[in-house]
């Protein structure tokens, strides 16, 4: 019988539709139910796929696929076991909640993580960066935008706003420029919202001072942070903020000085190298 009803009001796009002929796809098991078009991370604990929180490892953003049985409250989501495509490099539509006219093509994406509630998490927004409570907002190096959000409505009704994404995080592209860290009362405090693998600058020193790792990060996250020896001209001295406990010996001043900062069993290590 031939075809006899013809859809003549396509959807715009779907999140998680791939645009791009080439791409790189990597498949990872999910410990939660995960929408596609969202940006995901491993689960440094479990090495798992979970939604973004900014911390675990980032791989990509979820995608779509037409043949995949709804069985997550209507709305398509990946569910926990699934083995989850992600697309780590290519052209792909994503969730985007904000401002569309804030958006500039070929500019570094911004996320949510929303460490609590789970309803924008992964969404890609023009939102500044923020450590807010609930409405966490992280800058992503390795996504840029590729256009302008539009709005896109589903066959169900449901509307979306989507924004098309070059990802490229195949190289770990994903670490952002050395954030700086001022000093406060003698101490460099890294902030918690610090994610594995990001680099971090020790701003200007006013005395002899101490560097302060995070006591909330997970067990698995590595930190690196460098002073640049005229910036620094008193000793530092790192610690680990579960103690507070000294795990190094005072560097000598007006040095260059570069550590990798490394937790497990809930204790952080540090390694130094301290110019000549």
């Amino acid at each position: 019988m031939p075809q006899m009803n013809y859809n003549l009001d396509r959807v715009a796009a779907l999140a998680g539709q791939v645009v791009s002929q080439d791409c790189v796809v990597g498949r990872y098991q999910a410990e939660e139910s995960i929408p596609p078009g969202r940006i995901a991370e491993l689960n440094p604990a479990t090495g798992k796929l979970r939604g973004f929180r900014g911390n675990g490892k980032r791989v990509g953003i979820t995608m779509y696929r037409d043949a995949k049985a709804v069985t997550d409250s209507g709305d398509g989501s990946w569910q926990i076991d699934d083995y989850v495509p992600v697309l780590r490099e290519g052209i792909i539509y994503a969730e985007f909640q904000g401002t569309a006219a804030n958006i500039a093509d070929l500019t570094d994406c911004n996320v949510y993580a929303n460490d609590t509630t789970a309803t924008n998490r992964g969404k890609l927004t023009d939102a500044g960066p923020t450590d807010a409570a609930d409405a966490e907002v992280y800058e992503v190096a390795g996504l840029k935008y590729a256009g302008t959000p539009v709005a896109s409505t589903t066959t169900e009704g449901d509307s979306q706003t989507l924004v098309l994404i070059e990802v490229d995080m195949t190289a770990r592209r994903d670490r952002l420029a050395p954030v700086g860290i001022a000093q406060a009362a003698n101490d460099f405090a890294v902030p918690a919202t610090a994610r594995d693998g990001q680099m971090f600058e020790l701003l200007a020193t006013a005395a002899a001072s101490t560097v302060t790792l995070p006591a909330s990060l997970p067990d698995g996250t590595v930190l690196n942070l460098f002073a640049d020896g005229t910036k620094n001209a008193h000793t530092l001295t790192f610690r680990d903020g579960t103690g507070p406990t000294a795990i190094s010996a005072a560097t000598t001043a007006s040095k260059r000085v570069a550590a990798v900062a490394m937790k497990q069993a809930g204790k952080w290590a540090v390694t130094l190298t301290v110019g000549p």
